[in-house]
């Protein structure tokens, strides 16, 4: 199966609405962002199953204060499946901390479509640079226009 542009747009703009999630702290827009059998790896640990996935995700939120992803740039690629790589920035706070953190991360992803619609079947986070520095000032959202 060759990716069409397309595809590759919906697959771009799936990576953005994870993000987007995690930044908002969105847990049904980030659950849908999964495929039903899809696995999560996180370091060392693995789940496996949407829901599943989501359960963890809502255990480890409230550890944080505020979480801001920033998606830098990715690539695709057919061999064997749809697979891509993602450069993430992702600056967060632990709740009651005193400063922040930064954080570059590499997602590997596997990617199935499923009911017309890219989702992630596999998603592998990679912390590539990890520094703590002073607290900075997250700030509210403005409105939508």
């Amino acid at each position: 199966m060759a990716l069409s542009a397309q595809d590759e747009l919906r697959i771009g703009e799936l990576v953005v609405r994870y993000a987007a999630a995690v930044t908002a702290g969105n847990a049904e827009q980030w659950g849908s962002t999964w495929a039903k059998d899809s696995t999560w790896h996180l370091r060392t640990k693995a789940v496996t199953g949407r829901d599943s996935i989501v359960a963890l995700w809502r255990q480890l939120l409230p550890m944080y204060e505020s979480i801001l992803q920033l998606v830098t740039r990715g690539r695709l690629a057919e061999a064997g499946g749809v697979h891509g790589e993602w450069q993430v920035v992702e600056i967060l706070r632990r709740a009651g901390s005193d400063h922040d953190c930064l954080q570059v991360i590499t997602y590997s992803d596997r990617y199935v479509r499923e009911a017309e619609q890219w989702l992630f079947a596999e998603r592998r986070l990679n912390v590539r640079y990890r520094r703590e520095m002073p607290a900075g000032e997250f700030l509210a959202q403005s409105p939508a226009r």
